[in-house]
């Protein structure tokens, strides 16, 4: 008979297979995406937005997402998979992916306004520098939402994705 896989360790409250959606505050106030840059940190790997929420609606969600029942990951992870322990709250919202990607100026953010015209700057983002920098053109936001939460006994092991680039381009 094999044996039964430990049950993840929750915060707060009991989990459920499908929690109820959380009452999402909304995103105000937001900057303008006019206003707004990407910053390309880690080529394809990490793209920011820096100041994308005000200090304030920061402060909001922080103090909301302390409400939500976390889930603490499993320490020890399947095979194949990156070694990381956090708490995070996963859920399926349509509605939220909805809202986060086009009333805080995400869309315009990452496809362009339609003028083309990125950031306070003007500077244009053609197409092209688009497709290479998402690799394709993002239409949608996903349904799936997660947060998640770091802190001093949480550990974030590097991603075996970059284990396997790394392996490749050391083969060539």
């Amino acid at each position: 008979m094999p044996k039964a896989k430990p049950a993840l360790k929750t915060r707060g409250a009991k989990p459920s297979s499908t929690p109820p959606k959380p009452d999402w505050p909304p995103f105000k106030p937001l900057l303008p995406p006019q206003s707004l840059r990407l910053e390309n940190i880690v080529p394809n790997q990490i793209v920011v937005a820096r100041n994308f929420f005000t200090s304030t609606l920061c402060k909001t969600y922080v103090n909301f997402l302390k409400t939500l029942p976390l889930v603490t990951t499993p320490g020890k992870p399947k095979k194949g998979d990156a070694v990381r322990v956090n708490d995070r709250f996963q859920i399926e919202d349509v509605n939220l992916a909805n809202r986060l990607w086009i009333e805080t100026g995400l869309r315009e953010l990452v496809c362009g306004g339609e003028d083309g015209v990125d950031g306070e700057s003007g500077e244009r983002m053609t197409e092209d520098e688009r497709r290479e920098l998402w690799y394709v053109l993002p239409c949608v936001m996903h349904s799936c939402d997660r947060v998640v939460v770091g802190g001093i006994s949480k550990t974030w092991d590097r991603s075996l994705d970059l284990d396997k680039e790394r392996e490749m381009k050391n083969e060539k």
